[in-house]
């Protein structure tokens, strides 16, 4: 969405201005069928023109949610902080971003980035 673009471009800069690296981490929760896909595309084609390090995680929330007898938003998150730790480990950055969530027509957006210097 447009806050995780934003939050791309403010770490690009710091990362242009403190010298140091970043990578992105984006994770398709399969949710949304092409529209999912065309995100992802979207994401990966911006970071290869950028020349971001670009990692890719992907699952079926819907049928994990199933599997495990649990919610959709609880899987997801789930999901998506496990590739989030894995993807920060095999690229040596961390990098962590709680997507905004939308609860009772309030929404709230919180953003956390470590940057570990390179």
């Amino acid at each position: 969405g447009k806050d995780s673009m934003y939050l791309l471009d403010t770490l690009q800069k710091f990362a242009g201005e403190t010298g140091t690296q970043i990578a992105c981490a984006h994770f398709n929760h399969c949710l949304r069928g092409a529209e999912s896909e065309r995100d992802a595309a979207f994401v990966r084609q911006v970071c290869e023109t950028r020349g971001i390090p670009f990692l890719l995680g992907s699952d079926d929330v819907a049928a994990a949610a199933a599997r495990r007898g649990k919610g959709i938003e609880e899987t997801a998150r789930d999901l998506r902080y496990a590739f989030l730790a894995e993807a920060a480990g095999r690229t040596s950055r961390e990098l962590r971003i709680k997507r905004p969530t939308q609860e009772m027509a309030r929404v709230t957006i919180t953003a956390t980035a470590a940057v570990k210097m390179v």
